[in-house]
């Protein structure tokens, strides 16, 4: 192929390619004299295959990034860090010592001399706890509409032991459920304990 056949070839191509471009974008080949001319149409059609290729890419990378759909939070707050709590308050009936709370008849007893409705030794353990807190969030929101849950210090009594009457009373390091309530929400309708661990409700 002659030259002026491939540069005429060339040009053509360019002027398809201008198609798709917009005018402020196309390149434009300025040329003087025979010599000149035939090298300007050919760094012209080269100059606008770079430019196709790279709006192509351009647009290539809009799309993947019109893919990306971001993550939204949950409404319910995931937090094991209690240092945001203050400190419960406790009182005695009887021979317990329980939790007060926004929900009284919910309650939960802390201490308790014959270790009447304290969770077994190992339940509140804060791996264990901390480990459940994903499922506790789904069960809470579901069953009280809850607003916050977290794993918070219990600091109580547990018993231990095979049970049927044998058993011991242990102080423990340990941890429980805090479910904050809407202003409108239900308190249970007694103690509520979820996989064995003690469950204490407030109000927002």
């Amino acid at each position: 192929m002659k030259f002026e056949e491939f540069a005429a070839d060339a040009g053509k191509a360019v002027r398809d390619a201008m198609a798709h471009v917009r005018p402020a974008e196309a390149p434009v080949a300025r040329y003087r004299g025979e010599g000149r001319g035939r090298a300007a149409v050919a760094v012209g059609a080269f100059a606008a295959t770079l430019v196709i290729i790279g709006s192509v890419a351009v647009l290539s990378g809009v799309i993947n990034t019109a893919e990306v759909v971001p993550q939204t939070s949950p409404a319910v707050t995931l937090q094991t860090s209690p240092a945001v709590d203050e400190p419960l308050t406790t009182y005695a009936v009887g021979d317990t010592v329980r939790i007060r709370t926004d929900c009284s008849i919910a309650d939960q007893i802390l201490r308790s001399e014959f270790g009447d409705s304290l969770p077994k030794k190992g339940q509140t353990a804060k791996e264990r706890v901390d480990g459940l807190l994903a499922d506790a969030v789904v069960v809470f929101v579901d069953a009280f509409g809850a607003l916050d849950v977290r794993v918070i210090p219990r600091n109580g009594q547990v018993w231990d032991g095979p049970g049927r009457g044998v058993y011991t009373v242990e102080d423990a390091v340990d941890y429980q459920f805090k479910v904050t309530l809407g202003p409108d929400s239900p308190c249970p309708a007694a103690p509520y304990s979820w996989n064995g661990i003690p469950v204490v409700f407030f109000r927002e």
